[in-house]
């Protein structure tokens, strides 16, 4: 079969963190059996959940390849955490952004905002607490639910939501973070080379 390379892999969304590695590493090699190669130098991203990554795995998923990491934060409000039914805690985040951190390796994380009784004031710790962390990239997820849902109940009005989307777009930038695209912001050069070839087409 004539090898096709491939720029990026991307393992997400779900928890693929709670994959064995040897199971991430299972599929590249079926890719390649295939057809298709990972180029030198590609991007490999993993989404990885707070409570699911300790320094082992990350050693394990280093040596694989996985260069890029996806980060499952949500919010750094325990309260929000438990209307959101995310089963880690604050502190579970803080601890996988410090071990990420630590080893220097090159990760995004993910905030949800707009969440059933958020407020602006709640976003604005929940942005400078991810600030604090150095991030070359943070996503920005307005929640969306159906009208009716439970999750419904107690979000922000459509113009709160658009206050708090430009919270989060002004703070960012005041640190050399900006917007590339909808909900993605990234220091340039930063930006999820897998993120743009979507957003080019």
């Amino acid at each position: 079969i004539p090898l096709k390379e491939l720029d990026t892999l991307y393992f997400g969304g779900g928890t693929p963190s709670l994959f064995e590695p040897r199971l991430i590493l299972s599929i590249i090699n079926e890719l390649e059996k295939a057809g298709f190669r990972i180029k030198d130098g590609a991007e490999m991203s993993i989404e990885i959940d707070p409570a699911t990554v300790d320094q082992s795995r990350l050693d394990e998923y280093k040596r694989i390849g996985i260069n890029r990491y996806s980060v499952g934060a949500q919010t750094f409000n325990s309260r929000l955490l438990k209307i959101a039914g995310r089963k880690h805690t604050a502190e579970d985040t803080v601890q996988l952004l410090t071990l990420l951190k630590k080893n220097r390796v090159n990760y995004s994380f993910d905030l949800l905002f707009a969440l059933p009784t958020q407020t602006l004031e709640e976003l604005r710790a929940d942005v400078l607490t991810a600030l604090s962390f150095d991030p070359s990239h943070v996503s920005a997820y307005c929640l969306t639910v159906p009208e009716g849902h439970p999750m419904s109940i107690g979000r922000a009005s459509d113009e709160e939501q658009a206050l708090m989307f430009d919270l989060i777009e002004s703070e960012l930038k005041k640190h050399g973070i900006l917007r590339y695209e909808i909900s993605n912001y990234a220091r340039p050069g930063s930006e999820s080379r897998h993120n743009m070839l979507y957003w080019t087409d």
